[in-house]
């Protein structure tokens, strides 16, 4: 059965604990559509999946010092791979953004859908996932605090418990909250920082990711990460996947805007 319909959040009270992006067809289901594989699975391994195997098992908890809670600005001169691990987690912690998430590809029938995720206060999020293909729908989720609201296409809102939610297994905030790009697991090397341009009039830093086919892995992946250059917050992010031997590509932009002002009410 092909994914895509649903997407949902879970936020914890304490954002600094908080950690979008699963595709499903029903919630029921969201557990088992997540693989089991470690976070720190070297992104060649990983890349060969198809649309229902596409996020990533989060990176393991880190403690959260007083000095990580503030932005940042990056320093050019620091690791790459540490500089993108900050920025997820940075983006964890702000309490004020919208996501939006464009996924295409032509794995099965095709599909291609857009996933938004509003972020207000430390336990509200709201996302909205647009499918387009294969087959049409709209669907939202509310999170407020340890509550749960669900509405599919222009059916009604209906409270759900965290089990209907999917809230089980090896399904974790992080693994849906966290884009997928920030949850590969680079090593030092394979990011490289490539310019420092504008990005709607924010400076950016620009780090590019390029994996080539090989004999070990059936892959060819692009990936490019903006991070704002004062506080090392993800701006956009692209990814471009193409496996050879099957022909299946996958398209994947996340682009993110801060100081939202959003409300997120229970809509029952």
């Amino acid at each position: 059965m092909a994914c895509g319909s649903y997407r949902i959040v879970r936020v914890n009270r304490h954002f600094s604990n908080v950690s979008a992006l699963t595709f499903i067809l029903s919630l029921f289901l969201l557990a088992s559509a997540l693989p089991a594989d470690s976070q720190e699975t070297p992104l060649g391994d990983v890349a060969r999946q198809s649309r229902e195997n596409k996020s990533q098992s989060p990176h393991a908890k880190k403690v959260i010092s007083n000095e990580d809670t503030e932005p940042q600005a990056i320093n050019p001169n620091d690791d790459p791979v540490e500089v993108v691990a900050r920025a997820g987690d940075a983006l964890m912690r702000n309490e004020s953004h919208r996501c939006s998430t464009n996924s295409n590809g032509n794995s099965g029938p095709g599909f291609e859908d857009e996933n938004i995720i509003e972020v207000s206060g430390k336990d509200r999020v709201h996302v909205i996932v647009n499918q387009a293909r294969p087959t049409p729908s709209i669907n939202e989720i509310i999170v407020i605090g340890d509550d749960y609201y669900r509405k599919a296409g222009n059916g009604p809102w209906k409270k759900i418990s965290a089990q209907e939610a999917g809230f089980a297994g090896r399904l974790t905030v992080d693994s849906i909250l966290r884009p997928n790009i920030f949850k590969f697991g680079f090593k030092s090397g394979d990011l490289k920082l490539v310019g420092t341009p504008l990005l709607n009039g924010t400076k950016t830093y620009q780090y590019q990711y390029i994996a080539n086919a090989s004999n070990a892995y059936d892959l060819e992946r692009t990936i490019n990460i903006w991070l704002g250059a004062n506080d090392n917050l993800p701006r956009r992010t692209e990814m471009t996947t193409f496996t050879p031997s099957t022909g299946i590509r996958w398209n994947e932009t996340v682009s993110c805007i801060y100081g939202v002002s959003t409300k997120i009410q229970p809509p029952l």
